[in-house]
């Protein structure tokens, strides 16, 4: 879709349900689709009918995908893995035993945090695919969201009514902010401000020097899973 332009495009994808959107690369006008079936295709903007890529070795449902700055997918998959995948190839497969690997965040150090369904956040060195700090939300996670330095991180859970705010390096909560419902996912418009859906179908902005509310966006009837930011016309998407 291109919000501006009011054009849509279907793409004739997956044989099961599509859980996992991510752009690949902008320049390129790619982007990747993961579905409920262990499939990921890579396509490009332009053709609506065959993807430019398949890897159909995930083995199960893919809740997230992220891409790292070599554009290698990290996959967090229903099986409870995170997934390192280049090319065809599935180089890293890492199971904490913590669940359903529910959401996944490339950090600003080039680590991977991994949100999971007993509320644990795991971050991960992708070189060498080890575990080096975990912490926990408490309950099932529903999104995380990286800042743009220092590592740092924001995480929304289910029935927890909170932006918690860490120090991935040393799993050190900094701060909170309290919503009085739950957060359903998150989108940081910069390192200052950040959207957060709420379970009341609204959409609030914070301020994350003071975590003082900025503005409350209403008009949907039910709740918005997706948020997404478009810089270049500082439009919020959801």
């Amino acid at each position: 879709a291109n919000p501006s332009a009011g054009t849509f495009f279907t793409f004739n994808c997956h044989s099961s349900e599509v859980l996992s959107l991510k752009v690949l690369n902008s320049s390129c006008n790619c982007f990747i689709s993961g579905s409920e079936g262990g499939n990921i295709k890579i396509w490009n903007t332009t053709n609506t009918d065959n993807p430019i890529e398949h890897r159909n070795n995930i083995n199960s449902a893919i809740n997230d995908i992220d891409v790292l700055n070599n554009n290698s997918l990290v996959i967090a998959g229903a099986d409870g893995n995170l997934k390192l995948s280049v090319s065809s190839s599935v180089l890293r497969n890492m199971n904490p035993n913590q669940g359903d690997a529910l959401r996944i965040s490339v950090l600003s150090n080039g680590n991977v945090a991994c949100g999971f369904e007993n509320g644990k956040i795991h971050v991960y060195n992708m070189a060498t695919g080890t575990s080096i700090e975990n912490f926990s939300h408490g309950t099932k996670i529903n999104d995380l969201e990286p800042l743009l330095t220092n590592g740092e991180l924001l995480s929304v859970a289910n029935s927890n009514n909170f932006i918690f705010r860490w120090n991935t390096n040393n799993g050190v909560k900094l701060s909170e902010i309290s919503l009085g419902r739950d957060g359903i996912c998150l989108k940081l418009i910069d390192n200052n401000r950040v959207a957060v859906a709420v379970n009341n179908h609204h959409i609030r902005i914070y301020d994350l020097s003071n975590n003082a509310l900025i503005k409350t966006f209403t008009g949907h009837t039910n709740i918005v899973n997706e948020l997404e930011f478009v810089s270049d016309t500082m439009t919020l998407i959801s």
